[in-house]
């Protein structure tokens, strides 16, 4: 949660930085920051340091199931054209979770799994979305979540 708050507020606080183009519509705006992480049996599980890790914690998450946590965090404002001040309204924010089944893999598997490098750059070292959703069984709870953004959160916080 603090880390998408971190990643959303950093963009408010510096967004009279950021060229934007003429035709941009100053008025309501809303950013959005999310960050994940994966709970494997009371274990936080960021993205994996090397190959190595990698390879050991989809070893142990074979066949078995953990926990992906987004936290969400929606900062929402009107931003002035003359000042260039975001004039912040409204923060939401809230943690979606999802519970995630992995199939049972051989170490050929894992290995060729983590030879791609793709678990490198994911939190709890897969990506529903890439080479790694091939090895999920199943997802309890929001599907988008687990890559990052739960879609349905996002529409209802928006919508109101």
């Amino acid at each position: 949660m603090e880390l998408s708050f971190q990643k959303a507020n950093n963009i408010s606080e510096n967004i009279h930085n950021i060229s934007l183009p003429e035709e941009f519509n100053y008025g309501p705006l809303e950013i959005l920051g999310c960050d994940s992480i994966f709970e494997f049996k009371g274990e936080a599980y960021g993205k994996p340091s090397n190959k190595e890790e990698a390879f050991i914690r989809w070893k142990k998450m074979s066949g078995e199931s953990g926990f992906l946590h987004t936290g969400h965090t929606l900062i929402i404002g009107n931003f002035d054209s003359t000042s260039k001040i975001l004039e912040i309204t409204e923060i939401i924010k809230k943690t979606v979770s999802s519970r995630v089944y992995f199939s049972n893999l051989e170490d050929w598997e894992i290995k060729s799994y983590v030879d791609t490098n793709e678990p490198l750059y994911c939190a709890g070292g897969f990506a529903l979305e890439g080479i790694g959703g091939k090895y999920i069984e199943k997802i309890e709870g929001c599907f988008s979540n687990v890559m990052g953004l739960s879609l349905p959160w996002l529409r209802r916080k928006l919508y109101r």
